[in-house]
């Protein structure tokens, strides 16, 4: 006999249960602009999110670990965390992500051609340096 997963949705077609194998039960919960607020486990952990304007302003995961995140004009451009560490993000003026900085320092770098297709890609950390080349054919 084969074994069934079960998925249940509402009527917006956000998915708001899923039974596995052994009948452990996941459920969702969303918010009236149906962003999912907040995740059942089966054993009784949790994660959850907030939102302002459609925006992740807020997020905790199963373990308790928060974070909050920060926009402009709709780019996310910091992920802030419990222990005072960052994540930064800067966008040119077509909201192209060009930097991007871990909460170790390390800040990572984008080049785009004219047609917005990433060319190139690197790293601050020179062990980690990484160079993208792409090429089109006309």
């Amino acid at each position: 006999m084969g074994q069934t997963k079960s998925y249940n949705y509402d009527s917006q077609n956000n998915i708001i249960e899923v039974v596995d194998f052994d009948g452990n039960t996941v459920s969702y919960e969303y918010d009236d602009k149906n962003n999912l607020i907040r995740t059942n486990f089966a054993d009784g952990t949790f994660s959850e999110n907030r939102f302002e304007n459609s925006l992740k302003v807020y997020s905790r995961d199963i373990y308790g670990l928060e974070k909050t995140y920060a926009y402009l004009d709709g780019n996310l451009t910091q992920v802030g965390y419990a222990d005072g560490t960052t994540e930064r993000y800067s966008y040119d003026a077509l909201g192209f992500l060009v930097s991007e900085t871990n909460r170790q320092g390390i800040t990572k770098s984008y080049t785009y051609d004219q047609r917005g297709l990433l060319v190139s890609e690197g790293s601050g950390d020179r062990r980690q340096f990484i160079t993208m080349m792409v090429m089109v054919k006309k």
